[in-house]
């Protein structure tokens, strides 16, 4: 029975050690197609409950800025093709419908829509912030930001200033550009930016351009959206990117574990020592 006991604890001692240095525990994912999953049009801010082991919201989405978003009684040519204020969830809008090879009945791919009506200056920005509940915070964020273009001289130019993330330690760590991603060819990249260089590539998206080392841990995940260097110096015109589905790991709780491990340890600790003085 001794035996038996001890070799129980022991196991115990081992699972609760294996729980506490594992970077992460499974993938959970925030669908813009799932069910229950919906964003009021116009809003700037929504929160989402989509982990069924993680109490209250998982992750918030935030948008700041200048945030001069299209809506439904706006006065701009688009008006009559997009009926609802955004930003909103959809699938038959400029970056959305790019990603559907070009049909917009091809409601295969729903994604945030960040259409902004118009920007006055080249410093004109936004900020999407991706805020993660955990305790232990997440680690290997990952999503796409569709439809990364330009519309040529004159026109606007997309650009991704900069993808960053705030760590459980309240550092920052700038995600790693790759200029030989996936969609290189369809986008410039230059120290921490991603910039559009076609007006219709379907593959214009950040696809396998940027990464976090898999091991850090995150609070939050921000990206910065702004004219590219090419845009007018003053008025750019409506211009918009789509943010995809978003992916984490959530990172366990480092006291549950620790707690498994003091009392397991102390047990095992005072069976030897009873085995002992018998002995």
């Amino acid at each position: 029975m001794k035996s038996l006991t001890h070799k129980f604890l022991s196991g115990i001692f081992v699972m609760a050690t294996l729980v506490l240095l594992a970077p992460s525990s499974k993938a959970v994912g925030l669908s813009w197609s799932a069910a229950g999953v919906d964003w009021t049009p116009g809003n700037l801010t929504q929160s989402f409950d989509v982990d069924s082991l993680n109490a209250g919201n998982d992750v918030t989405v935030t948008i700041s800025g200048n945030t001069f978003f299209h809506t439904a009684t706006g006065t701009n040519g688009y008006v009559n093709n997009y009926v609802d204020d955004l930003p909103a969830i959809m699938t038959d809008l400029g970056a959305v419908r790019e990603q559907n090879n070009g049909n917009p009945g091809d409601n295969t791919t729903q994604a945030l829509q960040l259409f902004i009506d118009s920007w006055n200056t080249l410093s004109e920005s936004i900020t999407v912030t991706m805020a993660f509940n955990y305790a232990g915070g997440v680690t290997v964020p990952t999503f796409n930001i569709y439809d990364i273009d330009f519309a040529g001289e004159g026109g606007f130019q997309d650009e991704i200033r900069a993808i960053y993330g705030i760590t459980t330690t309240g550092g920052t760590v700038f995600a790693t550009i790759n200029s030989t991603g996936t969609n290189a060819g369809f986008v410039t990249v230059t120290g921490t930016s991603i910039y559009g260089e076609f007006g219709t590539a379907d593959n214009a998206n950040s696809t396998g351009l940027f990464s976090f080392a898999p091991d850090t841990r995150f609070t939050s995940i921000s990206f910065v959206y702004g004219s590219g260097p090419n845009t007018p110096t003053s008025d750019p015109g409506a211009q918009w990117v789509a943010l995809s589905d978003i992916n984490w790991n959530p990172v366990p709780e480092v006291g549950t574990a620790l707690g498994c491990l003091a009392v397991c340890g102390g047990l095992i600790f005072g069976q030897r020592r009873r085995q002992r003085a018998k002995n």
